[in-house]
């Protein structure tokens, strides 16, 4: 098995993906978040588990990627003036679970997939 495969069958919770952020945005109160410092904060956060860190991080830029190259209309804000993008937690959610791909260099969720999974975990209850 591969790294990428590897990255891909580790078990990341909606709760780690949310307590990534939030000590991100915690910070990004201060100074610009950048790759770098996502990949330190993240590493930080789980140095103890480095395969764990790295899904994370692959993760979390995955969904960044979707989120501003492709949009998640109906799940997000438009970006805020600081560039920030607010999104449900059930966004999350499913970055937690979908399987992330390889496109060339480019790490990536696909669209169609990853929303219909953010529509399957929303709470969205009614009849119709």
């Amino acid at each position: 098995m591969n790294y990428f495969e590897k990255i891909n069958n580790v078990t990341i919770s909606v709760e780690d993906l949310w307590f990534v952020q939030e000590v991100v945005t915690e910070i990004g109160e201060e100074e610009d978040i950048d790759l770098t410092t996502l990949l330190f904060v993240v590493a930080d956060l789980y140095k103890d588990d480095p395969i764990k860190a790295g899904a994370l991080m692959f993760r979390m830029i995955a969904l960044a990627r979707l989120v501003i190259e492709e949009g998640a209309p109906g799940w997000t804000l438009p970006a805020q003036p600081d560039g920030t993008i607010l999104a449900q937690k059930c966004v999350f959610a499913a970055a937690a679970l979908e399987p992330i791909l390889e496109e060339g260099k480019q790490l990536k969720f696909d669209k169609q997939s990853f929303l219909a999974k953010v529509l399957e975990l929303s709470e969205v209850k009614g009849n119709a």
